[in-house]
């Protein structure tokens, strides 16, 4: 837990005491209580500045205390392990705002991007926070976001915000030291995927045969080659369902 009083890095920078703690720093950041720099920013307690850039992160701790968000008992601690966005906001773990990242994904040309970072350093959340902000199927999803810097990136952000049908899947939970098993959590999480979006076989755009396929990948029943073309149909499929096709701006493909 962090120490009241002052603190030193490896670079001999005196870290900023706020009378509660400071940040520990590595050696590749210098942290301090930047919140005074900007009163905007007054649910801000730390900052940290990258050496390459010296461009300031924000860390909320404890953030989003209002009616909404009341204070919880792991208010401020590090969220060690955990991945699921709404959870990490609801219940007021510390966390880094990379919310711009959402701004960065929109502005992006792309059509696919590709997020590489080493294990645990937070690409989990980043694509949970992702899913937050602009499944279709999660409602209420704007007050996780209040504080953030997303929430001031303007109107033409927030205009995407829960607009669009997402196909989210996480590989981090299958350790498996065997083919076979590899594939049963696949078969498994893919079903799950499938379940979410099973308004589809109401919706009128599938034929009786897709029909017929999709509901043999919710059981779990489908052939290999069936699970092979799964996510790529289900992409296809699942934004002329919802109200965008896959030629139209912002439709899935």
């Amino acid at each position: 837990m962090p120490e009241t009083g002052t603190s030193v890095n490896e670079g001999n920078q005196p870290l900023r005491g706020n009378g509660e703690g400071v940040a520990k720093a590595s050696p590749l950041s210098t942290a301090g209580a930047w919140a005074d720099e900007m009163p905007e920013r007054s649910n801000v307690r730390y900052g940290v500045r990258c050496c390459h850039t010296n461009a300031p992160m924000n860390i909320i701790s404890a953030m989003n205390i209002t009616p909404d968000h009341l204070p919880k008992s792991l208010a401020g601690k590090p969220p060690i392990g955990l991945s699921n966005f709404p959870e990490l906001i609801r219940e007021g773990y510390s966390y880094v705002d990379k919310s711009l990242l959402i701004r960065s994904v929109l502005d992006s040309p792309a059509q696919v991007l590709l997020l590489p970072r080493p294990r645990r350093f937070g690409k989990t959340l980043n694509i949970s926070m992702l899913r937050t902000f602009f499944d279709r199927g999660m409602p209420g999803s704007a007050e996780l976001f209040r504080g953030l810097d997303i929430e001031r990136a303007g109107e033409e952000y927030a205009t995407h915000q829960g607009r669009y049908p997402v196909v989210f899947l996480t590989l981090k939970d299958v350790k498996t030291d065997n083919w076979d098993d590899c594939i049963g959590h696949l078969r498994q999480l893919i079903s799950r995927e499938f379940k979410r979006h099973e308004m589809l076989l109401e919706s009128g755009f599938l034929d009786t045969e897709e029909q017929k396929q999709f509901r043999k990948i919710r059981l779990c029943e489908c052939a290999g080659y069936e699970l092979e073309r799964s996510l790529s149909n289900l992409l296809y499929r699942v934004g002329p369902g919802s109200g965008r096709y896959p030629h139209e701006p912002g439709g899935v493909g």
